[in-house]
Formats: C-alpha cells, sequence, structure tokens
C-alpha cells in the first residue's frame, strides 16, 4: 500500500474483480496501482460519458469470458 493515500471503498462487479486480480497476478502487477493508472489517464484524457459506457460493456464482456474460462479449467 502507497504510504499517505486513503483506502477507498468502491463497487465493481465480482466477476470483473477476479478477472483483473487474475490478470494483474498473471502480469506481477499490483491491482491498486493498475486502478490508480486507470483513474489518471481518466482524468487527464477527459474521457466521455459514452466512452465509458463503451468501455463498460467491454469490460463486462471480457469479465464474463474470464470467468467462463476460470470455470472450464476448473471443472
Amino acid at each position: 500500500m502507497s504510504k499517505g493515500t486513503k483506502v477507498r471503498t468502491v463497487r465493481i462487479d465480482d466477476a470483473l474483480w477476479d478477472a483483473a486480480q487474475a490478470k494483474a497476478a498473471e502480469q506481477g502487477e499490483n491491482l491498486s496501482e493498475i486502478i490508480r493508472g486507470a483513474l489518471t489517464e481518466y482524468v487527464s484524457t477527459g474521457l466521455k460519458r459514452d466512452t465509458m459506457t463503451t468501455g463498460r460493456k467491454h469490460a463486462d464482456k471480457t469479465a464474463s469470458i474470464v470467468a467462463s474460462a476460470c470455470n472450464t479449467k476448473t471443472s
């Protein structure tokens, strides 16, 4: 955890969270740093809500695919 930063509470779909954690672990990355980077990019680029909605649909589809793959591997 970074010193001097507050812990925040956000709501994130379980499948998306699990997929993000799995990808971060696979790549040897820290999920908190990835989230901070994504928020920094969001603030600095001024993405519009419609762009974020499209991104959300993509994220939901990706999470669904990853969750299906994980279930297939454990079955």
